[in-house]
Formats: C-alpha cells, structure tokens, sequence
C-alpha cells in the first residue's frame, strides 16, 4: 500500500449457491479441482439462463397424484353404492298431489275461465288480456272400407266450430316480457288484437299482486308448477328411471369433475345436486 492508500480488492462474483463465479467463460483445466469445475458449470448455466435440471425430480411425485386424485375414489364409492329411493312412498305421494293439482285447476278455472293449463297463449290471455280460440270437437266411430284394416273400428274427431274466448285479464304485462310471435307486430297484423306474453315462472313471480284475488290466483299458478315439476321430474320418473335400469331400490347418479366450463362439480342421470328440499323425505339413510 502506497500513500497510505488501502489496495483495492474485486469481491469475487457469487453463484446462487453462495460460490464463486469467475468472470472467465474459459472452460475449467481438466487437472482443476471439483470446486471450479463447479463453479464453471454455475457460471455457463446462468449466463445462457438454462434451468438446473439436476434439481428436478425425474419422475412425478407418486404421494401427490394420489392424494390429488382421492376426490375421484370418494365420487366412485358415491356413484356404485348410490342412495335409497323410497319409490312406494313416492308414487303414493304422487297421487295424493295429482288430486290436489286437480282440485287448483279447478279453482283457478272459476277466476281465469276454462282454459288450458298447459297452453302459454291461453294463460296469456287469461292473465293479461285478449282472445283466444277454442276448437269445439267431438269424436266418431268409424270402419275401414278397403285396403288392409277393412272392416276394422277406428275414431275421428271431428271439427263441429271454433269459439273465441275473450278475457279482461288481471294483470298489466310487461312489454320486454312479449313473445317473438307478436312482438313487433302492428296491431292490425294481430289475431284478435291479442299479444302474448311468457308465463314463466320468473315472470309471473315478478308480478305486483295488490288485490287478494290477484294475490290467490298467484299463488295458486306457483303451486300448481311446483306440483307438477315435483311428480314429474321426481316422484314419478324415479321410479320409472329405477325399473328402466334396472338399479332395485338405489338411485346411482354420476358425478361429473369436467363437465361444467366453470369446473364445478356437476351431476347427471339423474341430477341429484338440483333435487328440491321436498325430495329428502323419500331418500333413505344408511346411517338410520
């Protein structure tokens, strides 16, 4: 040191694993010891920026694919043991609500007149307005002449008129809620001036109901689609889905890791995961 000036002393570059790196892309003597040759290794791999793949595992991780895929064991168990449907229960119950369906369809024909329930363009009218029509039949007994069948029995009906219906209706519609097949429309383009609106679950329970006979008659049209979703998606089909596969007493419905684009899991044949409340009563417990 001269001057009293302290020698400068470059601090050796270090590698990721604390060693040095020399700043030399020369490779190391081959009578060098193993810690340059190391370094070298270090040096080459970060100046070309090549992952270590001495670091890596050479075969996948045996416990972690098991303990990923032990959601798929439990869903298989779900499927092959399946749940116990009470189907007598079920269909027993089925007719006692097929009589009580009847019975609001009759009520409900003294305020909306005699209509058809399962007819949207007749519930329209009867809920907001309009006119529809009614085909008046009646049916014939009759014989095959010729051909084949000849002499055989077999009924006709037969158009006797057509009566139009015309309601007030209780409601005033919405006009987003009209269907396509009057929508836009010109009045004078309309079959009795009639358009027609959805009846739609999700409509008719966005309806202000402010008088009580507007209030009965809601509440009456929600029993009626719940009743009638609860026999026939439910109490009727499962026991018809059973003897069909045959499956004896067990509902096994599939559970489904990949079918939803959201990548919840989904259930299918049949849906067990949208299955209403009033379900769980027919559903029969192992653990009873």
């Amino acid at each position: 040191m001269a001057g009293g000036q302290a020698a400068l002393v470059e601090e050796p570059r270090r590698g990721l694993d604390g060693q040095r790196a020399y700043p030399t892309d020369e490779p190391a003597d081959e009578g060098g010891d193993r810690e340059q040759r190391r370094d070298d290794a270090e040096r080459y791999r970060l100046r070309h920026h090549r992952p270590d793949r001495r670091r890596r595992p050479r075969r996948p991780d045996v416990r972690n694919l098991l303990l990923q895929g032990a959601d798929l064991l439990v869903l298989q168990d779900m499927e092959y043991n399946g749940i116990k449907f009470d189907k007598e229960k079920a269909l027993k119950e089925a007719e006692t609500l097929k009589e009580e369906l009847e019975q609001l369809k009759t009520e409900l024909s003294k305020l909306l007149g005699p209509i058809n329930f399962n007819s949207g363009d007749q519930l329209s009218v009867a809920l907001f307005g309009g006119a529809y029509e009614v085909e008046r039949r009646h049916d014939e007994q009759l014989v095959y002449k010729s051909g084949p069948r000849k002499g055989q029995e077999y009924t006709r009906s037969v158009l006797d008129g057509v009566d139009v219906i015309t309601c007030l209706g209780y409601f005033r519609p919405d006009p987003k809620n009209e269907l396509a097949k009057t929508k836009g429309k010109p009045d004078h383009e309309l079959v009795h001036n009639t358009r027609y609106y959805s009846t739609a679950a999700d409509v008719l329970g966005q309806l202000p109901a402010k008088t009580n006979v507007q209030k009965v008659i809601l509440t009456k049209l929600r029993r009626i689609a719940y009743i009638e979703k609860l026999v026939g998606t439910y109490l009727e089909a499962f026991p018809r889905l059973l003897e069909e596969r045959n499956w004896g007493e067990y509902i096994h419905g599939q559970f489904n890791q990949v079918v939803a684009r959201t990548g919840r899991l989904s259930s299918s044949g049949p849906n067990m995961q949208n299955a209403p409340g009033e379900l769980d009563k027919y559903l029969v417990s192992r653990y009873v």
